[in-house]
């Protein structure tokens, strides 16, 4: 969509970009970064970020916290 892409800031594409790729590597290391992502107040930026973290390979304690974010932003999502 031409309108939606004339909104989108330098940032906010490699934003995403930035967030994709760290859920794609699959490092543990990415998980701060993506949740840092996942308090922002724009609902994409904290979908694309729940999509992410999916992909990380997560101490059994860390999915904890990938589960609580994807029951939020999944939540918030059927509400909208």
């Amino acid at each position: 969509d031409a309108q939606v892409a004339a909104q989108m800031s330098a940032r906010m594409l490699t934003g995403a970009e930035a967030t994709f790729v760290l859920g794609s590597l699959g490092f543990h290391d990415g998980l701060a970064p993506i949740l840092e992502e996942a308090k922002s107040d724009d609902f994409s930026r904290r979908m694309n970020a729940a999509i992410a973290a999916v992909g990380l390979e997560l101490a059994p304690a860390d999915k904890v916290q990938v589960q609580t974010l994807l029951l939020e932003v999944y939540g918030a999502g059927s509400r909208r």
